[in-house]
């Protein structure tokens, strides 16, 4: 059951993360960075709302760090040397709501392969 969940949950957040590059604003490197893949093979990337995971399989979405900027915002800036004032940030969002769209269906994919494996199993 867990070779099948694990090529699943892999398959989910490469799937995920094609949709959130897809959403990401701007062209180029930012949008090339985000990449599902498991923790186990990125143990020192950060991953987009999550905790660390003592779980095997465990699958995240990673991008660079500026990430938390395009999709929260940033506030008021102004420059320490000049005092120039740079303005806000926008928010941007396309990480979260797009996940959130996802979610659905990633968890009846998921439930599928589940059920599956246990009927095979004949419980």
């Amino acid at each position: 059951m867990e070779v099948k969940l694990e090529k699943v949950q892999l398959e989910l957040a490469q799937e995920g993360a094609r949709r959130i590059a897809a959403r990401a604003p701007g062209d180029g490197d930012y949008k090339a960075s985000i990449q599902g893949d498991k923790l186990s093979n990125r143990q020192k990337k950060s991953v987009f709302g999550q905790r660390a995971s003592k779980d095997t399989n465990a699958t995240g979405i990673f991008a660079e760090y500026i990430w938390r900027w395009l999709e929260f915002g940033t506030g008021p800036r102004t420059q320490k040397t000049t005092g120039r004032y740079n303005g806000l940030g926008p928010r941007l969002p396309h990480i979260f709501p797009t996940w959130r769209a996802f979610k659905p269906k990633a968890l009846r994919k998921m439930r599928r392969v589940i059920n599956q494996v246990v009927k095979d199993a004949n419980w």
